[in-house]
């Protein structure tokens, strides 16, 4: 479908844009981040949802990050 194919290049646009656009967060906060090994564009979005608090946004990448495993029983 035309139509599905110009909205998925138009979002792949927008993430690339997105990516070199200047953070509004200081790029010390963003290097600490990503000295943990997260990239640069996943550093800005928890930074975004957590308002710019360092701390709450390596703790929540580091939470996503786990895999809790079942417990067969």
């Amino acid at each position: 479908d035309n139509r599905r194919q110009q909205q998925q290049s138009g979002q792949s646009v927008t993430t690339a844009a997105s990516s070199l656009t200047p953070s509004s967060f200081p790029e010390k906060d963003i290097r600490e981040i990503t000295k943990k090994g997260f990239t640069r564009e996943r550093a800005i979005e928890e930074l975004k949802s957590t308002d710019g608090d360092v701390t709450k946004a390596l703790v929540t990448l580091i939470t996503k990050s786990l895999t809790i495993y079942k417990q067969k029983d």
